[in-house]
């Protein structure tokens, strides 16, 4: 996917007109005002950010759906996957911001970087990140060349070992299946 999600940004709310008529469609021209000028308020953040995005490679932009009003989550599409790795590289000048620029998941891959996230604060993998929305960890001892595409049997292997409701999940026979089989299909041999 070509979406990112962007966090944190306090955006200027909808036009007058949209809020006056409750949501409802007031015209075509009212909707595309407010998504050009969302999409002005995040590219010129950006850029005084020095963060250089051409607004021509953006093919949508818009607020999802949130509880707290005031900073909506906002996801931007862009034209091709090239611009949005890009932005996601440029991204790391946001740092020390409360706004974040993070790839657009699906709730299983999302699933699966928190899991890796977790596994992380646990010492238990060295490294994780995502990247073309796959992901990544970096097993302990091992160079970055030799990070693996993370598969769901390899989090099923590490959360056994988990302490809080691994008996729920796993009892100790498939979780020792699942060890020696993530063993034999994901160890190097000596």
């Amino acid at each position: 996917m070509d979406d990112v999600i962007i966090t944190g940004l306090s955006v200027k709310p909808r036009s007058y007109a949209k809020a006056a008529a409750g949501g409802r469609n007031v015209s075509a021209d009212a909707d595309t005002e407010d998504l050009q000028t969302l999409e002005r308020q995040v590219v010129s953040f950006l850029r005084e950010k020095d963060i250089h995005v051409n607004a021509e490679n953006i093919a949508a932009c818009h607020t999802l759906p949130r509880r707290d009003a005031g900073k909506p989550a906002i996801i931007m599409r862009f034209a091709n996957r090239k611009h949005k790795v890009d932005l996601l590289r440029q991204g790391k000048k946001l740092k020390g911001s409360a706004v974040y620029i993070n790839e657009h998941l699906t709730k299983k891959t999302a699933e699966m970087a928190r899991e890796a996230r977790f596994l992380r604060k646990n010492d238990k993998i060295r490294a994780t990140w995502t990247r073309n929305c796959k992901v990544f960890i970096q097993l302990k001892g091992n160079t970055p060349e030799q990070a693996r595409v993370m598969m769901s049997i390899e989090l099923w292997v590490f959360h056994w070992e988990r302490p809080s409701d691994a008996a729920s999940v796993f009892s100790p026979s498939p979780a020792a299946h699942l060890r020696s089989l993530w063993s034999t299909l994901f160890m190097p041999s000596h």
